[in-house]
């Protein structure tokens, strides 16, 4: 919700977390499986946010041929 607040107000995604903690509680931005921050990464028609997974590898936000990546938000495909 705070990713959306900031577009709406400023036109445009953060181009990082950083820019939306003073909108939110701190907390909210620490991955509970990996005790770090989300992935949040810009693309050409929005953003992606996902969660590294407890093996705290970046697998690209996938869930699957082995990956743990846990996606929170991904394009559509």
């Amino acid at each position: 919700m705070a990713l959306k607040r900031y577009k709406n107000k400023y036109s445009k995604w953060p181009k990082d977390l950083d820019e939306i903690k003073s909108m939110v509680v701190e907390h909210i931005l620490v991955d509970p499986l990996s005790s770090r921050s989300f992935v949040y990464k810009l693309t050409n028609d929005g953003f992606i946010l996902y969660s590294k997974g407890k093996n705290n590898l970046d697998e690209g936000g996938r869930k699957k041929d082995g990956a743990d990546d846990w996606p929170i938000w991904l394009p559509r495909q």
